[in-house]
Parts: structure tokens; C-alpha cells; sequence
């Protein structure tokens, strides 16, 4: 993946680095949260829905080099903890978390209503906290930024690949892989890892299994098959 072009301060880019190491045990550069795009001209609904829908990805998307690498949808769904057809149910708990210098990160967790459990060892809760780390604007806060998630979560079902997460009071909470560990329909593609900074399709080893669905459901079954 290419290094992000979305920081404009080096500085500032280091020191993010730094802090998602120390806390994820990887090595990224994150995508600031987005701002809200003026428009110049009038907007329809769908429009809005679409730029809702991009910045709400926007605000965890990721570039850079990833603690676990891409890998075909049979090994993803062999090796993550669970794999699941889901659905954004609401915004969950906001942790914050210092570094030295004062450096803080933020997680927001989102719960994930699970729909049917596609793959893993032992079974899911209906309900499961399902983390992102955000770093704010400049000028925002993370209460805003939590606040503004939940007035865009995306409704429809999406296929996740997730990893139990294993630091001190993270009992019970789960990421994506990585950032080909979440599959949506969104404004991008109607197959898309939206948390990507580029369309799946680009992604060779992932094109023979794309040309046989077209849909979520149909991908889920896809994965179902897999295990």
C-alpha cells in the first residue's frame, strides 16, 4: 500500500505512527477523521447518503504497512477468530489512551448485531464490540466525532474478519484483521473493504472469488463454504 499523503504535517504523521505502534503493535500511518465537504451547488438525497457514507469510511481508513497482511478470503476466514455477516447496531464506549509526550489515541467501539457467524472457533454473543481506533480533526473533539458516527452508520449487512484483541482491558473486544478485513456495499463499489485506501478489485488474489458473487449475502455464503 502507499504511504498516506493525507497528513500534511510530517511531524504530526511521526508521532501517530509512533502512538498506533504502541498500542496496536503495527506500524500505519491513519487517515485523519474527515471533514464535512461543502457543496457549492444543491444536493439530492442520494448525493448526501453518498457523502455520508464515504466519510463516515473515511474516518478509518488506512495506508500504510499493516501488523498482518493481505491474504486470499479462504486463509482470512481459516485464521481470524471469527468471521461474521453483520450489522451496525449503535455507538458503544469511547477508550483514551496517553503515550508519553501526552500523545493520546482514541478507540470507539461499535456493536455489531451478528447475523450469522460465518466462521471461527467456539461461537459469538449476539451483540460484539467491534473497536476503531480514530484520531480526530484538528479542532474536534472525540465526542463530536462519536457523536457524528452514529448519526451516519451504515445500515446494511457486511462481512467482517475479526481478531480477538488481547491488551490489558480489552477482554471481550475485537478488530478487523486489517483493512481488507471488512467487506461492504458502499458509494465506492458494491463489493468494497471500504476501510482501504484502494477498491478490492485492484487486489489480484481476491478477483476469482469477486467474479463469483455480487452481493454481501452472496459473499458470506462464499465464506461459509470456505471453512
Amino acid at each position: 500500500m502507499r504511504p498516506t499523503e493525507k497528513a500534511n504535517d510530517p511531524r504530526r504523521a511521526r508521532r501517530v505512527a509512533t502512538i498506533a505502534a504502541l498500542f496496536l503493535g503495527m506500524s500505519m500511518s491513519l487517515a485523519a477523521c474527515a471533514e464535512p465537504r461543502s457543496s457549492s451547488g444543491p444536493t439530492t438525497d442520494s448525493a448526501e447518503a453518498q457523502n455520508s457514507d464515504e466519510r463516515f469510511w473515511q474516518t478509518f481508513r488506512v495506508s500504510g504497512d499493516e501488523v498482518e497482511p493481505y491474504v486470499a478470503l479462504d486463509s482470512m476466514a481459516k485464521t481470524a477468530d471469527a468471521t461474521v455477516l453483520a450489522r451496525f447496531g449503535k455507538v458503544g464506549k469511547i477508550r483514551t489512551l496517553t503515550a508519553e509526550g501526552n500523545d493520546t489515541v482514541h478507540y470507539v467501539s461499535v456493536e455489531l448485531a451478528v447475523t450469522r457467524q460465518l466462521a471461527g472457533n467456539g461461537s459469538l454473543p449476539s451483540v460484539v464490540p467491534l473497536e476503531f481506533m480514530v484520531i480526530p480533526g484538528r479542532g474536534q473533539s472525540i465526542n463530536r466525532v462519536a457523536e457524528e458516527m452514529s448519526a451516519s452508520l451504515p445500515k446494511d449487512d457486511m462481512v467482517l474478519f475479526l481478531r480477538a484483541k488481547k491488551g490489558n482491558g480489552e477482554a471481550g473486544l475485537y478488530r478487523v484483521v486489517n483493512s481488507r478485513g471488512l467487506w461492504a456495499s458502499t458509494s465506492r463499489d458494491t463489493l468494497d473493504t471500504p476501510l482501504a485506501e484502494e477498491p478490492v478489485k485492484d487486489e489480484a488474489q481476491y478477483r476469482g472469488d469477486i467474479a463469483k458473487v455480487s452481493t454481501i449475502s452472496e459473499l458470506a455464503n462464499l465464506v461459509d463454504n470456505l471453512r
